[in-house]
């Protein structure tokens, strides 16, 4: 059979893998957890005060790919979310055990195993996402340094992983959502006719879409740049599988 009579056209509907992230205490997991019938994967305690499904405190990076195999693979769970809560928790996990198993600091190999740890978490989300389910990766913010080969700098917020793994998470995600406070400028002017800015909460919380200096974040929704990230109605009605 040619595989040109495989060809699929048009819009497929499939899940999505969806990471959100920024500073703690906006409402990372409380949004998360509005996704279809969701199973947290606690590599941290973030969601004792929510009423959501989820598995013991992750202390052995095996048994919770254990959970997502099993999740990939039972079709009976009746599960339609996995939350990783959160990616930093679970590379701060494989670098304990990666030191825990000798592995030195010299000429980067210690990141390379961590690294190797954080794909082999990624492979196996893969299989979830395959088997139908919702992907949810929960992240803090960091901030990182961008070195351009042109010779420019600068600092950008992005997800607190290392810079081998953080690539990788953006890489692997359908949406990249920054989450911030909502902030206004203004001037106040000072001696000598300076002036310098202020910046004043303006109330709520934002989650922002798209990739600026400043920050990482990327869509392949048509998600407005920026939306009230309390008001989850404003992403389920972009995302045709909520």
């Amino acid at each position: 059979m040619s595989l040109l009579n495989g060809i699929i056209s048009g819009v497929v509907s499939a899940p999505r893998v969806t990471t959100i992230y920024g500073g703690g205490g906006l409402g990372k997991s409380t949004f998360a957890s509005r996704f279809p019938n969701p199973l947290f994967i606690s590599y941290e305690a973030g969601t004792n005060d929510l009423e959501v499904n989820r598995t013991p405190l992750i202390t052995d990076s095996q048994l919770a790919l254990g959970v997502l195999n099993e999740l990939a693979h039972d079709s009976e769970h009746g599960f339609k979310t996995v939350v990783i809560d959160s990616a930093d928790a679970a590379e701060t996990l494989f670098r304990r055990e990666v030191i825990a198993l000798g592995v030195q600091d010299a000429f980067g190999k210690r990141d390379v195993a961590i690294s190797e740890k954080f794909e082999e978490l990624l492979r196996t989300l893969s299989a979830v996402r395959a088997s139908g389910l919702e992907v949810v990766v929960i992240a803090h913010a960091g901030i990182h340094r961008i070195e351009n080969p042109d010779g420019t700098s600068w600092d950008t917020n992005g997800p607190k992983l290392s810079k081998r793994n953080a690539p990788s998470l953006v890489e692997f995600s359908d949406e990249v959502l920054f989450i911030r406070r909502r902030v206004f400028q203004r001037k106040v002017e000072e001696d000598f006719g300076r002036e310098r800015k202020i910046a004043k909460n303006a109330g709520g919380v934002e989650a922002i879409t798209q990739a600026e200096p400043g920050h990482v974040a990327k869509s392949r929704l048509d998600l407005p740049e920026r939306f009230d990230f309390w008001n989850f109605s404003e992403y389920a009605e972009h995302n045709p599988r909520i």
